[in-house]
């Protein structure tokens, strides 16, 4: 997975650098992402935070967004020994 400054996020298959497998556009710049379970990804773009999912059949689908920030998150974690999502940004 790979993410641009244009809110574009895109999955690779390692074997096939030419074309992206499938990609999501977010409305503003990634800034960090991280994997929650197999087939899901939580995205910080600008003040939030987004979910998406790789269906079965490969492509890329954007769940949901909550925006809990008042400035841009930088990072985004999750703790699986907890089952939470950590992100935080600078002040």
């Amino acid at each position: 997975m790979s993410a641009s400054s244009d809110g574009t996020v895109k999955v690779w298959d390692l074997r096939n650098t030419a074309q992206a497998l499938s990609s999501m556009r977010v409305d503003n710049p990634v800034e960090d992402f991280c994997q929650r379970g197999p087939n899901q990804f939580i995205v910080a773009h600008g003040n939030a935070l987004s979910v998406a999912e790789m269906t079965s059949e490969g492509i890329l689908e954007h769940r949901s967004s909550f925006y809990p920030f008042q400035k841009p998150a930088t990072r985004v974690r999750y703790d699986p020994i907890r089952n939470r999502v950590i992100a935080g940004g600078l002040d």
